[in-house]
């Protein structure tokens, strides 16, 4: 059995895993370039957060036979916008995602930092934080994602939001805040 560690959040309003994986093995058995484990992020966002959701999600391509016996699809993320995230070593893992209980459709993109056997243990999570927060970037430049309402949950362009310390709403979500919360608005004139 392996064991990993998990760090997630949300730059741009668009959600991120970093994750740190070990072989499953005692370290001194592994060769030195493997003894500091498997380093992943994925970015993580919804057909409600862009416009250009549909440039994300990709058609499949050939199927392939897994380890189990299952055909499993194929994507080519590398030959899509996705690429424009300009992830560590490319993208390396890609996933639909459509929940049975909602209404919606996202998609997990990622890259690991073991493909070119150059896993340094100097990695943390603050380094892969830092590639994430790049890589979000990168893709806002083209996926130009919305940012989400505090108060109301409506997703908007930031352009269109109102920005009160570090919060931001819409419009409409800043009024009704300030309908429910009198006392807020008096504190921040």
């Amino acid at each position: 059995m392996r064991q990993a560690s998990e760090w997630t959040g949300t730059h741009l309003d668009v959600g991120y895993l970093i994750r740190h994986w070990d072989w499953g093995a005692p370290k001194e058995t592994l060769p030195p370039d493997m003894q500091h484990g498997v380093w992943n992020y994925y970015v993580i966002f919804t057909e409600f957060q862009t416009e250009y959701f549909d440039l994300a999600w990709l058609a499949p391509g050939k199927e392939r036979l897994r380890s189990n016996g299952m055909l499993w699809p194929s994507y080519e993320p590398e030959d899509s916008p996705l690429a424009h995230g300009d992830f560590y070593g490319g993208i390396t893992f890609y996933e639909k995602r459509e929940p049975v209980d909602r209404n919606y459709r996202a998609v997990k993109v990622g890259c690991d930092y073991v493909h070119y056997w150059d896993t340094p243990e100097f990695l943390n999570e603050n380094i892969l934080k830092a590639d994430v927060v790049f890589t979000i970037n990168k893709l806002n430049e083209v996926f130009e994602f919305k940012r989400r309402c505090t108060w109301s949950g409506v997703w908007l362009p930031e352009s269109e939001m109102v920005r009160v310390g570090d919060s931001l709403y819409s419009p409409d979500g800043l009024k009704a805040r300030n309908e429910a919360y009198p006392e807020k608005q008096a504190q921040e004139s």
